[in-house]
């Protein structure tokens, strides 16, 4: 392997692992935001008469924390360096799955 491959697979592997802390750092931000409104919403007593908006908060992190799970993967995978088994990428979109079908089912009940 030439020095000038060596130069580009680093770059290659610099520029992933700066997109994965960006897109890490915006989600876990933003995820903490909503668990800190959230917590600061459940001490309010209205909180429990109706808790739709915990609800939309909880649904808030499940889908920043899956889109970021995402992304990082696709970067991982784009410099060779996937992490995740086939046992877990099955699990991962079942689940994936089991909510769209929950969250389906309760707009259409209401």
């Amino acid at each position: 392997m030439c020095k000038s491959q060596n130069v580009t697979d680093a770059r290659k592997y610099f520029d992933a692992v700066k997109d994965i802390s960006i897109i890490s750092y915006s989600a876990i931000s933003e995820i903490h935001s909503i668990g800190k409104l959230l917590l600061l919403w459940l001490g309010n007593t209205d909180a429990y008469i109706d808790p739709v908006i915990i609800s939309h908060a909880l649904d808030s992190i499940v889908y920043i924390a899956h889109d970021a799970l995402e992304s990082v993967e696709q970067e991982a995978e784009s410099v060779g360096c996937d992490c995740i088994d086939m046992n877990t990428k099955r699990r991962l979109q079942a689940a994936k799955e089991h909510l769209e079908m929950s969250i389906s089912a309760e707009h259409n009940q209401e």
